[in-house]
This record gives C-alpha cells, sequence and structure tokens, in this order.
C-alpha cells in the first residue's frame, strides 16, 4: 500500500516533467514490476497508466484554463500534436 501511495505521489508531484515509470520505481526503491503490482492491486492500473492518466488530466485542466495545445504538448513532453490529439481523444471517450 506505502508503495503505491508512493508512487501516486511522485507522479503527482511529477506529471509535467515527463517522468517514467522506471524513473518512478527507482526514486521508491523497488524494481518497476513490483511497483507495477502494488500500483495495480491498490488502484487497479500500472505505473504507464497512472502516469498517461494524470498527465492527460492535467492536460484538460489546461486547456479549460485556455492554454494552446502546441503549449501544451511541448510543457508536458507530449511528442506531437497528433500523439497528443489521438490519446486525449481515447482517453476521455472512455471517461
Amino acid at each position: 500500500r506505502q508503495i503505491a501511495q508512493t508512487a501516486i505521489r511522485i507522479i503527482s508531484e511529477s506529471v509535467t516533467d515527463g517522468i517514467s515509470p522506471e524513473e518512478i520505481a527507482s526514486r521508491i526503491g523497488c524494481s518497476r514490476r513490483y511497483a507495477d503490482k502494488c500500483l495495480l492491486a491498490i488502484h487497479g492500473k500500472p505505473l504507464h497508466k497512472a502516469i498517461e492518466d494524470m498527465r492527460l488530466d492535467e492536460a484538460q485542466r489546461r486547456l479549460q484554463d485556455g492554454i494552446p495545445v502546441r503549449d501544451i504538448v511541448k510543457s508536458m513532453h507530449f511528442t506531437s500534436a497528433n500523439q497528443f490529439y489521438r490519446i486525449f481523444k481515447r482517453h476521455f471517450r472512455k471517461n
């Protein structure tokens, strides 16, 4: 439980930094596989999905604040506007 809570805290604090699952696991002091297992047991999703969900939620807040897509793409380390649109659309169709 502690590992999952720490992972969520790190993701939340680093949502705009382009942090990877491996970096999170390293900061916690465990393997990525173990961190994934802990997060999956508590939150129902692995690290990469938790990171993606928090990034997209933050991107949505920024869009609502009127920040241009190109600025969001750059500041949140998306590869391209096309990648951002694709992931954003897929994420918010489900939710």
